[in-house]
């Protein structure tokens, strides 16, 4: 996680400059939707680490990685200097928040299958991941219609807001 996570930050900053922000930006929410999946269907039967949890996780990260880097380059790129502090603690607090928030929803949706229904506890964790997959999927689709390519810095990509 760490490798990938490090590899994806400082490749980020090269790929900021010569690639539309807007389409990393859903490159990286599309990774983070289909991150779980690999997960989200293991079975009783085949619970290998290489098939289902290892790519979740790298693809996750790399997901993940990717969104908040070019989230914070372009909110920072869009405000006055005399605010970029405050709007860099702001993307930190949305961050935050927006985790806890998706895994309030996801564990709400993991209790409500719960085994004393006759759900086994992969059926719960597997139906917590298509949650979260689904979670990613709408931020996905609400960037896809929501964000707006404007003209970036003179060299740069185009940013967004």
């Amino acid at each position: 996680m760490g490798a990938t996570g490090f590899i994806f930050s400082v490749s980020m900053g090269y790929l900021l400059e010569w690639v539309d922000t807007k389409l990393l930006l859903l490159v990286g929410l599309a990774l983070c939707t289909v991150a779980p999946i690999s997960s989200a269907t293991i079975s009783e039967g085949n619970t290998n680490f290489w098939l289902h949890i290892f790519p979740t996780t790298l693809i996750g990260v790399a997901g993940v990685t990717i969104v908040y880097c070019t989230m914070t380059v372009a909110l920072l790129a869009s405000v006055p200097v005399n605010v970029k502090s405050l709007c860099g603690g702001m993307i930190n607090t949305a961050f935050q928040i927006g985790s806890g928030v998706g895994l309030a929803l996801a564990s709400a949706i993991v209790q409500a299958v719960e085994t004393n229904k006759g759900h086994s506890l992969l059926r719960q964790y597997s139906t917590g991941l298509w949650c979260c997959a689904g979670l990613a999927g709408l931020g996905f689709l609400s960037s896809l219609l929501g964000v707006q390519r404007v003209k970036g810095p003179p060299g740069g990509a185009a940013m967004m807001h």
